[in-house]
């Protein structure tokens, strides 16, 4: 049989590319050497996210008086690891459920041109689409062998309470929110000058700022140069003593079994372009394997495109407005352009939700190229799911006056987002 799709990896972009096709009558076969879900579901997004709920749910216990709310409150990480490993699994299962209709190979794969080898069989396809996904980098730091790594911490809770995070991007910031606010000491080392660069200096400097009030420190303009028995060094020469070393750096792409394509790379990934074809014919990448943009929305977001091109059709999700989260206390979210001609800003401490729910210190600040709004930036509770208000506004171009109209219930954060549209005009009614 001659499969017309054979996808390998069923992370967000593989899976989400294989149930689309088969909805639209392709005959699909799909590889997958661990889990369904890839990273993003098993070693990723969601189980920081269990963990982060957690953590969230137990520093709540700090305000349990000013609530009225009395008893003692314990913190074990073995049921809450537990729960996140029951939610992944679920979750997985439910993946390999969409796939209904399709041919499903649990093993690796030696990938060819016009064949793929699984357990043992020959699978030849029309087209081909490389899902793999990525793996945690490792740098070359003398002593990198000791210090864990992202799949190493949501297999087990590291030993020790005191910890040093390398690299202060989005994992290593939200590693460093859980560990803290469960009562961990946390050092976050990162060799630019500020923390989650990719965003806003102000950003940087208010989650910093807050994430002190919880005891962590941060090592900025700085790298680590060796790891050893009970310490990390510093390219300052200073030395952080810790019972453990995480290193959040970023991630790499995974190859393995591609060899024989002959794949022309690209710093690492594979080179692919805007139709997501790489240099061997009818043979297609997506994902963090590319190297474009590594969140798994944007992945999935891709695996719809790249069978809308192996059907002849126009690409049916705009790639360019793409949502950034970080799921942080409070929330982290971007959209879009961070500059504009007319800039607005609504402080959450005129929100009452917000104040109800502790997250009075915050903002959601817009960015307008004439009439039209061209980016966002929140730092504010419920951040993550408020952003795709503004992605919707800036990916149809929306006038100010268009998102001005709509009314947002109250009492509720996205109240913010009405207020900062009014802003740009002077006439947001709870800003002085």
């Amino acid at each position: 049989m001659i499969y017309d799709l054979v996808i390998i990896g069923l992370g967000p972009a593989g899976y989400t590319a294989g149930v689309r096709a088969i909805k639209q009558g392709l005959k699909v076969a799909v590889v997958e050497r661990d889990r369904a879900g890839g990273t993003c579901l098993n070693r990723g997004c969601i189980p920081m996210k269990t963990l982060l709920h957690s953590a969230k749910v137990y520093d709540e216990r700090l305000s349990f008086d000013e609530l009225g709310i009395t008893g003692d409150i314990a913190f074990d990480s073995s049921k809450v690891y537990l729960r996140k490993n029951e939610i992944s699994q679920k979750l997985s299962s439910g993946v390999e459920s969409l796939l209904k209709g399709a041919d499903i190979f649990k093993c690796d794969a030696e990938v060819f041109d016009g064949y793929v080898m699984a357990d043992g069989q020959k699978i030849e396809y029309k087209n081909l689409v490389i899902a793999t996904g990525s793996k945690p980098f490792m740098p070359k730091i003398e002593g990198i062998e000791k210090a864990l790594n992202s799949d190493d911490v949501f297999a087990a809770e590291p030993e020790g309470d005191r910890l040093v995070i390398i690299g202060g991007g989005v994992i290593g910031m939200e590693f460093a929110t859980y560990f803290s606010y469960t009562g961990k000491t946390v050092t976050v080392v990162e060799g630019t000058d500020r923390v989650l660069p990719m965003f806003s200096k102000e950003i940087s400097t208010q989650i910093a700022s807050l994430l002190r009030q919880k005891g962590v420190t941060f090592k900025t303009g700085v790298t680590a140069t060796e790891i050893g028995d009970g310490f990390v060094e510093l390219s300052g020469g200073e030395r952080i003593e810790c019972d453990n070393a995480i290193c959040a750096v970023g991630r790499a792409a995974c190859l393995d079994g591609l060899e024989s394509l002959n794949l022309e790379l690209e710093r690492g990934y594979i080179k692919v372009d805007n139709n997501f074809q790489t240099n061997v014919k009818q043979v297609y990448a997506i994902g963090d394997v590319t190297g474009k943009c590594q969140l798994a929305h944007y992945a999935s977001a891709e695996g719809v495109n790249v069978v809308d091109v192996i059907l002849g059709k126009k690409q049916s999700v705009d790639l360019s407005v793409v949502p950034s989260c970080v799921y942080t206390y409070p929330q982290i979210a971007s959209v879009g352009k961070t500059e504009g001609e007319s800039v607005s800003k609504f402080m959450t401490g005129g929100n009452a939700k917000s104040i109800i729910e502790g997250y009075s210190r915050g903002f959601v600040k817009l960015y307008a190229d004439g009439k039209v709004i061209v980016g966002a930036e929140l730092f504010c509770d419920n951040a993550t799911e408020l952003i795709s208000e503004l992605a919707v506004a800036i990916a149809n171009k929306l006038k100010i006056e268009d998102v001005a109209k709509v009314i947002h219930p109250h009492p509720t954060v996205s109240e913010s987002v009405s207020e900062a549209v009014w802003d740009f005009t002077g006439l947001a009614t709870h800003k002085r």
